[in-house]
Order: C-alpha cells, then sequence, then structure tokens
C-alpha cells in the first residue's frame, strides 16, 4: 500500500504542476493581448538613420506593394540572410541599409505615453 501511494505522488505533482503552468500560460496570452503580438511586414529600405560610424537605430521602408513609406526603431535583433538559416545574434541586421529588401517583425511599444514600433527580428533577402 505505501509503495502503492509513492507511486500516484509523483503523477499527481507532476498533473498539478502540468495544470498550473497551463493556466499561467493563458492568463499571461490572455492578458498581453493582440498589441504586443508580432506584424510581419517586408519592404525596401529607402533611409537609415543614427550616428555616423555606428549602427543604424532607425530605418524608414517602403512596403511591398504600396507607395507608404514608414519608419522603424531597429537595434541588435535576430536576423538571417539569403538561403542562409544561420541566425545572427549581437549586431544590426546587415540588410538595414538603402536599397536592401527586408522582411521584419515589430512590435508595438509604448514608454513615457509614446508607442512606437520596434523591430524584433530580421530576414534580409
Amino acid at each position: 500500500m505505501q509503495g502503492e501511494l509513492s507511486r500516484r505522488v509523483p503523477w499527481g505533482v507532476a498533473a498539478l504542476f502540468a495544470i498550473i503552468v497551463g493556466v499561467a500560460g493563458f492568463w499571461i496570452g490572455h492578458h498581453v493581448g493582440s498589441s504586443r503580438q508580432t506584424q510581419v511586414i517586408s519592404g525596401t529600405v529607402s533611409t537609415v538613420g543614427g550616428q555616423p560610424g555606428q549602427p543604424p537605430t532607425e530605418f524608414a521602408v517602403t512596403l511591398d506593394g504600396t507607395d507608404t513609406t514608414e519608419g522603424y526603431g531597429i537595434g541588435q535583433v535576430p536576423w538571417t540572410k539569403g538561403d542562409d538559416s544561420t541566425i545572427n545574434m549581437g549586431s544590426t541586421p546587415s540588410c538595414i541599409a538603402t536599397g536592401e529588401h527586408v522582411i521584419f517583425g515589430v512590435i508595438a511599444v509604448t514608454f513615457q505615453g509614446s508607442t512606437s514600433s520596434q523591430v524584433t527580428w530580421a530576414e534580409c533577402r
């Protein structure tokens, strides 16, 4: 009887842990909301801004299929180039240069009452 109880306890603890993690994940996903979802955008870089001699901190892109140009903040984000599936970390994407085509993900970031679009990843083509 005692051996049977000791085998049930680990399964019970594991089941309880799984339920708690599931509920916590649902609660976090529900409360973060759609404003935190990544929007995928593609276009051609038209302008790059930042300090001379430093990696760019912002850029403008003409969106594919439109004449619309939008500006975005950029920093060191995960990025890939071409058919190479290697993920580059710790640097600004090489395709953030005038005339380059880029696909990237952005999220809306609010700081001190001002909202901007921040790049979270990029794919250079």
